[in-house]
């Protein structure tokens, strides 16, 4: 469903997975940007587009750390 963590997640890691197999790739925060300006594109409520917002962040926060891991783990 457009707007849940789960869905941000998935679309960010489905444009990663993309970018392999074409010749132009399309960075994370390209894509979150894209995310952004779908958001306040569409929500039609403040309410709504604050969460999708909160939504966006964490999603974007926990595929960078999945990919790159967190600063706790690199000064370990």
């Amino acid at each position: 469903m457009f707007g849940s963590v789960d869905y941000f997640t998935n679309f960010l890691k489905a444009g990663i997975m993309n970018n392999f197999g074409l010749s132009s790739s399309c960075s994370i925060q390209d894509q979150y940007t894209q995310l952004k300006t779908e958001i306040m594109k569409t929500a039609e409520r403040q309410f709504e587009q604050e969460a999708y917002l909160q939504n966006l962040e964490k999603a974007y926060l926990n595929v960078k750390i999945e990919i790159f891991g967190s600063e706790d783990e690199k000064q370990q």
